[in-house]
């Protein structure tokens, strides 16, 4: 409280009462948010107690992954080193493989609470690329199945068999997986019908297979080991295909809709990581080119996906005309060679203006 005149001249007079004087408000220190990433110990590997050869480690999932967001997975992952020479291998590492933040992130959530997520997405958009990936950069063994026409328990599960006057149940590499921290990728799962749905159900729901004995007689339970983990892929989210791009694709039934906690979009890369992947495709490739290559392809992705054209643009496209490029051809060429002659009749006027559109002389 400031004084006045006549409040000091009291004071110096002796006349005054007691005056409170107001304190200056202390300020709080500043709280300084350090970023656990610049001073982080990376644990070392260990022996694995349960698996010969195999050694393993707890580490935050930022230390492996490349999250943005890394707030969002700030928690511990197991990453294995050894299982390569497992029968069910592990993927190898693609060093220019620029995986989707939000799927990636949704992975490494779902994995850690132990939820079983469904990747859906057009062709193309990378959705069993980044199972395959997430399995190589924690080392685990991954197996991917993939539902058709034919699937039935035997293909699921395995079968008994007959050698040497004996007979024995021969696992699949579904099955044997269990006994592993693998990942189980289910690919085109809305392909799966009713009947398949109900062999795999138990797997989904318990992470259990039931598989026949030696004698068949009776039945054995194989159940998950802790650190197993499914995903599912498709093109659908299970409940039709409303633009008809996917014919194969069933309508499943709730209740097995239910089995998967999450369901995530996975979308077509953006023009700007397009360009950063076919620049790790191709060093050498010239910058306008560069340009011009990921422009086509977003083109193509946009027109798949509002049904402007009926044929759709991957990865795997993409490296097919770099490496036409490589060998001589031009772009616009390589395209041709590759895409536009897949494409539908009704498509290929379009398509083939798209790429004069963007080449131009180039062609």
């Amino acid at each position: 409280m400031a004084l006045d005149f006549d409040d000091v001249a009291a004071i110096m007079a002796g006349k005054a009462g007691t005056v409170e004087v107001e304190e200056a408000p202390r300020e709080e220190p500043a709280v300084i948010e350090t970023d656990p990433r610049d001073h982080y110990p990376e644990p070392l590997f260990v022996d694995h107690p349960d698996y010969e050869g195999v050694t393993y480690r707890k580490v935050m999932a930022w230390a492996v992954f490349p999250v943005v967001d890394w707030k969002a997975v700030d928690f511990e992952v197991t990453q294995y080193q050894g299982f390569e020479s497992h029968p069910l291998g592990v993927p190898e590492i693609d060093p220019v493989y620029i995986p989707n933040q939000s799927a990636l992130t949704v992975l490494l959530m779902s994995d850690h609470t132990d939820l079983k997520a469904l990747l859906v997405g057009h062709p193309g958009t990378g959705k069993t690329s980044l199972l395959e990936y997430f399995a190589a950069m924690l080392g685990r063994p991954f197996v991917r199945f993939n539902f058709d026409q034919t699937t039935d328990d035997a293909k699921l599960f395995g079968s008994l068999e007959l050698a040497e006057g004996k007979t024995f149940f021969n696992k699949s590499d579904l099955t044997k997986s269990l006994s592993y921290p693998a990942l189980l990728g289910m690919d085109e799962f809305s392909r799966a019908n009713s009947f398949q749905t109900m062999l795999v159900n138990p797997l989904l729901d318990s992470k259990i297979v039931r598989v026949t004995s030696h004698d068949d007689s009776a039945s054995e339970v194989v159940r998950a080991v802790e650190g197993w983990s499914v995903f599912g892929t498709d093109n659908t989210n299970g409940t039709g295909d409303d633009m008809d791009l996917y014919n194969s694709a069933n309508v499943l039934d709730e209740a097995i809709r239910n089995r998967f906690d999450i369901f995530h979009t996975v979308p077509y890369m953006a023009e700007t990581e397009e360009r950063e992947l076919i620049k790790h495709l191709s060093p050498s490739l010239e910058e306008s080119l560069v340009k011009k290559l990921a422009k086509a392809s977003a083109m193509f992705h946009k027109g798949y996906a509002d049904r402007s054209i009926t044929s759709a643009f991957s990865i795997r496209n993409l490296k097919a005309v770099l490496k036409l490029h490589s060998a001589g051809c031009s772009l616009g060429q390589a395209l041709t060679y590759n895409f536009v002659t897949r494409v539908s009749d009704t498509d290929r006027p379009d398509v083939q203006e798209t790429i004069r559109s963007i080449f131009g002389s180039e062609m």
